[in-house]
């Protein structure tokens, strides 16, 4: 199979899609429009080609919370005992990541679980280094230790997105059960510290975000506390 990374015009992004083309170098340019252009065309157009544009790995499933609108609080599929739940060897994960170089552009580490739960998810990062242009890793925030802010900033991690679906408590709580909002404002304030004084040059975006639930205040409260 013929490698599908070559030159095409650069197209119209939004403003958050252009702010991640941006920290990139000319070369990685090319290479990140070429995954946007099938990220954008080939599900319009109905193209399957020889690999998916983006790969979503999911290091392990297991999570320590029990969100209100996700499937973790069915007892029957995120329990230990199910045989659902589990964590990803790190032979399986480099033989993903071997296939992926060179076809695939981008990865997002997330899905069902806590992506940072995973023991080995700093030797998962520093694996991708290099062989990924768009590196993207969902987390809830509540593992977001000094330890692992060192871990992602060193492996030029592109976005790390932490999901919070609530400016206030007792809403967060309420919503994302298991957490507490403090802990995870704390968590982030102290990543973007660690990324201003120790890693100046991390091309790294951080993103807060969440998903209006019917009930819960505007998504104003959300900008007011997480704007900076």
């Amino acid at each position: 199979m013929k490698p599908y990374v070559k030159a095409y015009s650069i197209p119209t992004y939004g403003a958050f899609v252009a702010m991640e083309r941006a920290r990139l170098t000319p070369a990685e340019q090319v290479r990140f429009d070429a995954y946007r252009k099938r990220y954008d065309e080939n599900p319009r157009d109905k193209i399957l080609d020889g690999f998916p544009p983006q790969l979503q790995i999911e290091p392990t499933s297991i999570c320590n919370y029990r969100c209100t609108f996700c499937y973790q609080t069915n007892s029957d599929w995120s329990s230990v005992q199910s045989g659902d739940m589990g964590m990803m060897g790190i032979d399986t994960f480099r033989m993903a990541i071997d296939e992926a170089q060179g076809q695939v552009e981008a990865v997002n580490i997330a899905s069902r679980g806590e992506p940072l739960l995973h023991p080995k998810i700093s030797l998962f990062l520093n694996y991708m280094a290099g062989k990924i242009v768009e590196l993207k890793l969902n987390t809830n925030g509540w593992f977001l230790t000094e330890k692992n802010a060192h871990a992602l900033l060193a492996c030029d991690l592109m976005t790390l997105v932490v999901s919070a679906d609530a400016a206030s408590e007792p809403m967060y709580s309420q919503l994302r059960v298991g957490g507490k909002l403090d802990r995870i404002v704390e968590n982030v304030t102290r990543f973007a510290e660690i990324r201003r004084t120790q890693y100046p040059q991390s091309r790294l975006l951080l993103r807060v975000s969440g998903v209006k639930v019917p009930g819960t205040p505007e998504l104003e409260d959300m900008q007011k506390l997480w704007g900076d």
